[in-house]
């Protein structure tokens, strides 16, 4: 044993940060398999990263924090949450769909004194190249997605993307412009993924394509894997509370409310990560 894997080991068994996200996120809405979205809504499946993995996400959120420092220097006004700890945020659908956002900020040379939207992502050095070479909504339709719903969201009219590649440092900015219609369209997207009671329809039969064999969700989807055992996985779960007016404020609740159809009862998000006696899995 080294101090490397000692360390790595470590990091895979911190289970501090649940993998049950309460609500869909807005980060993967854009995602071009809308039964992958499903499954990871639904709690399908436990994803299971190496130390190396790990090490790069938190990486990510090391270089988000030099992007703000970076931005504070040269004079911009750079609001990141309403209190320590705290992201701005926003939930719609009844706080179903939900997502929280790298920071806002106004002040800079782009825009002005105008807020916009700031969103900073880590790349390597392919990515970055073709980020360079296409632009962010060619090259990142996934970002591009993520920025405009968040846009959309909290009612910002731009957003700065940062880029930064991980192999030399080299950094990339570009403005971008919300489109309101394109957010409704990821919105309603959203809606059809949290009302279905099962699974969407499979972005390829074949486990070898390129983009399933890859999947967290890989298993359940194509060999038919049992799921993991908790109230989102039975077929008795349902997510409720549609007549809850949708919020789009910067400090918006996350995670919407959950009803088992045999008993009638609301299900706390504790009570979810469970499964009851009546627990059936969907198929």
């Amino acid at each position: 044993m080294t101090s490397l894997k000692l360390i790595d080991e470590k990091i895979e068994s911190d289970k501090s940060k649940d993998w049950r996200r309460p609500h869909l996120g807005g980060s993967g809405i854009g995602d071009e398999c809308a039964r992958k979205i499903w499954y990871t809504f639904r709690w399908f499946t436990e994803p299971k990263f190496e130390g190396r993995i790990l090490r790069l996400f938190r990486r990510g959120h090391g270089e988000e924090i030099t992007f703000i420092e970076d931005l504070r220097s040269i004079g911009a006004e750079v609001s990141t949450g309403p209190g320590p700890g705290r992201q701005w945020s926003f939930g719609l659908l009844g706080h179903h769909f939900a997502g929280s956002i790298d920071g806002a900020a106004k002040g800079l040379p782009e825009l002005g004194d105008d807020w916009c939207l700031l969103e900073f992502k880590t790349h390597n050095e392919k990515s970055f190249n073709d980020l360079l070479k296409r632009g962010l909504k060619t090259s990142k339709p996934m970002h591009f997605d993520q920025i405009q719903i968040y846009g959309h969201a909290l009612g910002f009219s731009k957003a700065l993307y940062f880029a930064v590649c991980k192999n030399d440092d080299r950094r990339y900015s570009e403005l971008v412009e919300i489109d309101a219609s394109h957010g409704e369209d990821l919105t309603r997207k959203a809606e059809h993924i949290i009302v279905s009671k099962t699974p969407l329809p499979k972005l390829s039969k074949s486990p070898a394509f390129f983009y399933c064999k890859w999947c967290t969700h890989l298993e359940v989807c194509h060999y038919d894997a049992t799921p993991e055992v908790n109230c989102r996985t039975c077929i008795h779960s349902k997510a409720a509370g549609w007549g809850i007016e949708s919020e789009n404020a910067l400090d918006a609740p996350r995670g919407g409310a959950w009803i088992c159809e045999n008993t009638g009862k609301e299900l706390s998000l504790s009570e979810q990560k469970e499964a009851c006696g009546h627990y059936s899995k969907i198929s």
